[in-house]
């Protein structure tokens, strides 16, 4: 098939942008043409892109094309934005547009139209509801929500329960290895963590919506029990972020309990380095990468049980979860969870086999090439067209 998609920036900013980047990569090696348009940067030079890893996989990329996340006010200038993609698609004929970001179904619809190509929207995450989405949602031949928390969400807002499919994301087992205790060594020299002690991780943006601030008050509660376990962060405070949060984090850094990183392009040596992973966000988690990022590589992730979440974390690992704002529960699961290696020394290995078996890459890859062939424009419309 030729697949035309899109990404809001080049910039890895989030995790659609990274599933984008793996899927699209994966599609690619299977034969596939696909092409990516992308919009503009947004946080400026020095920020990670994806493109030599795009260019490298075989992915053919357009861009920077503006998207706009349209208004009752800006819905015309939004239109006029997606007329160079429009003229892209036409030219290119694709067998189906693959859109990422639903906020960005107009240009969607207008890409389409203009270019006679199925449209087939992913649902990452979720938006305000209302009767725009139900007038938005009319020209998508098929949704695919990464939950089914997200599904539910949608209908909910208006989609039609019927249009919509769930394929929960995956991550290739490839880029996330299994790491045993040497691999947990060479990450801590690398990244200039303690050896010898118990570290737990707490990785993306730094912010109360993510947990944060859960995370700290019940790394304070375990202050005696803890022994010398370590708290590693790693990610950037957004300007958003609750002021008391930074100086917080800098106190446990000045006595030497914790050690904050700056983002990183790669994660694996993070959760290599790690004992457990913390992902107690206070939202309503469309899906929950982290956690299964943590999964993957052999690694307990405690976890809120909001959104999408429990459905990664299911069936003996529900133990992992904890109720959205129990500090307490939170702090208790944290201390015992520090010692699973002496613990519970197979609790590593059930964690890796788990996603293995309820999350597997080439499976997720398999049903989404089916949605979107059962989807795709007519054979006889591709046959006549060059390359």
């Amino acid at each position: 098939m030729r697949i035309l998609t899109q990404v809001y920036t080049l910039e890895r900013v989030g995790g659609i942008e990274i599933n984008t980047l793996e899927v699209g990569r994966e599609l690619a090696a299977r034969g596939h043409d696909v092409h990516l348009v992308h919009g503009p940067a947004l946080l400026g030079p020095e920020a990670p892109t994806m493109r030599a890893d795009l260019e490298a996989a075989g992915i053919t990329l357009h861009g920077p094309h503006p998207f706009r996340s349209p208004t009752p006010v800006t819905a015309l200038s939004a239109v006029r934005d997606a007329l160079p993609s429009a003229a892209l698609a036409a030219r290119l004929r694709p067998d189906v547009l693959w859109l990422q970001r639903f906020e960005h179904v107009l240009w969607g619809q207008v890409v389409a139209r203009r270019s006679g190509t199925p449209l087939v929207s992913h649902l990452h995450h979720a938006l305000r509801g209302g009767p725009l989405v139900t007038l938005a949602a009319r020209g998508v031949r098929r949704f695919i929500a990464v939950s089914e928390f997200m599904r539910q969400r949608w209908v909910d807002d208006g989609l039609p329960a019927g249009r919509i499919d769930v394929l929960h994301n995956a991550v290739p087992a490839a880029q996330y290895p299994v790491g045993g205790v040497p691999e947990r060594d060479r990450a801590r020299q690398a990244l200039g963590l303690p050896a010898d002690v118990p570290i737990a991780l707490f990785y993306g943006r730094l912010e109360q919506d993510k947990g944060l601030r859960l995370a700290l008050d019940a790394w304070d509660r375990t202050a005696g029990r803890r022994g010398a376990a370590h708290l590693v962060l790693a990610g950037e405070f957004p300007p958003t972020a609750d002021p008391a949060l930074a100086p917080r984090v800098a106190d446990l850094v000045r006595t030497g309990q914790a050690t904050l990183l700056p983002l990183q392009r790669d994660v694996v040596p993070l959760l290599h380095a790690a004992d457990v992973v913390l992902f107690p966000s206070q939202l309503p988690e469309s899906f929950g990468r982290v956690a299964l990022e943590g999964l993957i590589t052999g690694r307990p992730v405690l976890a809120t049980a909001v959104g999408g979440v429990p459905e990664i974390l299911s069936g003996p690992l529900t133990e992992l979860l904890v109720p959205q704002t129990d500090v307490a529960t939170f702090a208790e699961r944290l201390v015992a969870l520090l010692g699973w290696r002496e613990r519970d020394p197979g609790l590593g290995a059930r964690c890796a086999a788990h996603a293995a078996t309820h999350f597997s890459f080439p499976d997720h890859v398999d049903r989404l090439e089916e949605l979107l062939d059962r989807e795709r424009r007519p054979r006889r419309d591709r046959s006549a067209l060059p390359g």
